[in-house]
């Protein structure tokens, strides 16, 4: 949980598979599916659980896509979620720019 650099006064924070911001009454899902997860980029992204997050930018979110093994971008303007970093089919350990692997980051 963590003051949301794009909406002032809001918070944002890992819900399961969902990363969400609120400003204490409403809450707003920026990026995830509450009904189910999985691995799916674009502006209908799943994750596997997303755990944790940080704020790169007021736009974009780098987040922790644990049992997917790999780091996703989530892009505030536009809603589109990318890979990152890692794999994010195969769990290991591996440096790389291309070919990273993480063990449930």
């Amino acid at each position: 949980m963590e003051p949301d650099l794009f909406i002032r006064g809001n918070i944002l924070f890992a819900d399961n598979a969902v990363l969400k911001t609120t400003d204490g009454v409403n809450t707003t899902i920026v990026a995830g599916n509450s009904e189910k997860s999985g691995y799916k980029n674009g502006q209908n992204a799943l994750f596997y659980p997303l755990n944790s997050f940080t704020q790169i930018s007021p736009s974009h979110i780098v987040a922790s896509d644990t049992w997917n093994n790999c780091l996703r971008l989530i892009n505030r303007e536009t809603g589109e979620t990318s890979r990152y970093a890692g794999n994010c089919k195969y769990s290991g350990y591996k440096d790389g720019t291309i070919e990273a692997q993480f063990n449930s980051p």
